[in-house]
Parts: C-alpha cells; sequence; structure tokens
C-alpha cells in the first residue's frame, strides 16, 4: 500500500492539492482555509518532501505519479479533483496520462504541459553544481523571492521556512526528474478531463503567454489570469485563487 503524509479537512468531493518544487502539503494551508467545507480538502506531501517516504528510485515523474496515484486508489477516493502547482502539476499530468477516469478534474497552478527547453535543462545544470558547490540553504535563499511578485515578507518568511525542510537527495532527484519530463500538450489537446490553467501574469517561472498557446490546444481547457502575481497565486491571492478553484470544482461531476 503506497503512504503518502497529508492533511485533511472538510466533507465530500475529494480535492487534492499538490504541491511545487521546494514546498509541502504546508504551502497550501492559507488557501485551503477559504476553499467550501463540503469538498474535502486534502494537501499531501509528494514522496521525499516533508513527512512522505522517499521517492522511488529511480525518480521520475512518472513513476511519481504511480506512486501518488496508487495512495488515491488505496485511499478510496472517488473522482477526485487534482490540483497541481507547479512541479505539482507535472505530476497531475502525468496521473491525467496514465488513468483519466479515476479523476474528475484538473487545474494546473502556475503550471505547464510542456517540457523544459534545452536552456531550461542547461540551467537545472547549473543549479545542480551550485548546490553541490555553496549548499542548498544557499540556493533557497536566492530561489524562493524570486518566486514572487508581491514580496510581503511574512508570505515569503513563511514559503522560505517551508522550503528550508527540503533534503538535498529530493532536491537532487526531482531537478533531474522535472528535466528528464516529456512533454503532456496531448493531455491537454485530449481533454482528458475538464482542465482549468491558473496563470499568474508575473510569473518570471511559467509565462502566461506560454499558457495562452497551450489555452488554444483545444477550446474547453479554461485559462484564468491573476494580475499582479507571480508564481505563488496560493500566497500573494490567496483568496482570489481559492475562489477560482472553489468554483470550478462546483462545475464538476462526481
Amino acid at each position: 500500500m503506497s503512504s503518502l503524509f497529508h492533511q485533511s479537512r472538510g466533507e465530500g468531493q475529494p480535492i487534492i492539492l499538490i504541491h511545487g518544487f521546494c514546498e509541502t502539503h504546508a504551502i497550501w494551508g492559507p488557501l485551503s482555509e477559504h476553499l467550501p467545507s463540503d469538498h474535502q480538502v486534502i494537501a499531501i506531501d509528494l514522496p521525499g518532501f516533508g513527512q512522505s517516504p522517499p521517492a522511488p528510485e529511480p525518480a521520475s515523474i512518472d513513476s511519481i505519479a504511480e506512486h501518488v496515484q496508487q495512495w488515491i486508489v488505496d485511499s478510496g477516493l472517488n473522482k477526485p479533483l487534482l490540483v497541481g502547482h507547479s512541479l505539482g502539476g507535472y505530476v497531475c499530468l502525468s496521473m491525467i496520462a496514465q488513468n483519466p477516469e479515476i479523476y474528475s478534474g484538473l487545474i494546473l497552478f502556475h503550471s505547464t504541459s510542456r517540457p523544459d527547453t534545452v536552456t531550461k535543462k542547461i540551467n537545472r545544470l547549473k543549479v545542480l553544481e551550485f548546490v553541490a558547490a555553496h549548499g542548498l540553504h544557499s540556493y533557497i535563499d536566492s530561489f524562493i523571492p524570486s518566486l514572487f511578485h508581491n514580496k510581503i515578507k511574512e508570505d515569503v518568511d513563511f514559503a522560505l521556512n517551508v522550503a528550508h525542510g527540503t533534503r538535498e537527495t529530493t532536491f537532487v532527484e526531482y531537478t533531474k526528474a522535472m528535466r528528464d519530463r516529456p512533454s503532456r500538450e496531448l493531455v491537454l489537446h485530449s481533454a482528458l478531463v475538464p482542465t482549468l490553467l491558473i496563470a499568474g501574469k508575473e510569473d518570471s517561472i511559467i509565462p502566461y503567454v506560454d499558457l495562452t498557446e497551450q489555452v488554444e490546444l483545444n477550446p474547453e481547457i479554461q485559462l484564468y489570469l491573476m494580475e499582479n502575481v507571480g508564481h505563488m497565486g496560493m500566497l500573494e491571492a490567496k483568496k482570489e485563487a481559492a475562489k477560482v478553484v472553489s468554483r470550478f470544482a462546483r462545475t464538476l461531476k462526481s
């Protein structure tokens, strides 16, 4: 039986929140407080992050997705809505590609169906070299603030505190897994489940222009753009983001 640490609140149709890189379930706390109580809101720790057991080896986005998917099946969760932030979105797309019938819908939260570009792959190698030379904490101290457009100290400090719990082995494995992930544009093109993309107008990691192009893959895909928001909408615009997630969730069939 697959094991993942998670926190759950409310009852009803499940909404599974899957965090991004150098995050844990805790990153969703401020947003989940504003989600409706008539849904079961479940925030998980991906394998190797937070309190979950290490990622399966060799770690890949697909193997991680298989692990999370098995946990969902083992837990008896019926037709959950998947919400994935950045890395979490990559995992969600793989889950949908493998078994779309299990899920009621998908929200890519500051995430993309496209693979790393050549430049991005090179940058990931440079990141690994930096961490090997200077340590993970030094990298996190520069990386996390860059994700925010609205650099409110309380929010940045919160994200930093979460990120500093990341194990270096987990960091390295997931960096390689993200670098090597395949394109999932076919998942969007096929619209296997109802899909919403949430974008930040000021997101430097996942440019909203790229997402508008991906929405054109299928007219059934929805796009919501948050103004004056970077890559951390669950903190930068928690109430707005929760409202969008809630509205989409209510449109889905169980």
